[in-house]
């Protein structure tokens, strides 16, 4: 028995990067996830790509005038 409460420090077995949420956000219950290493570096990297691709097609988008 333990004679002190649980004070956290519970391990994690993955952490799913900033680029990969929305991915993760539109599975399905029950699909299955893989997940693989990347360095924080990397993480960042596929980040910023993300931002790039996301600000580009918003800029693609054309106004269109109001009648």
């Amino acid at each position: 028995m333990v004679d002190n409460p649980t004070t956290g420090g519970y391990p994690k077995i993955a952490t799913v990067i900033s680029a990969d949420i929305s991915v993760v956000g539109r599975r399905t219950p029950g699909r299955s996830i893989r997940f693989a290493a990347v360095d924080v570096k990397e993480a960042r990297l596929l980040g910023e790509q993300q931002e790039m691709a996301i600000r580009q097609q918003s800029n693609a988008i054309r106004r269109v005038p109001l009648l």
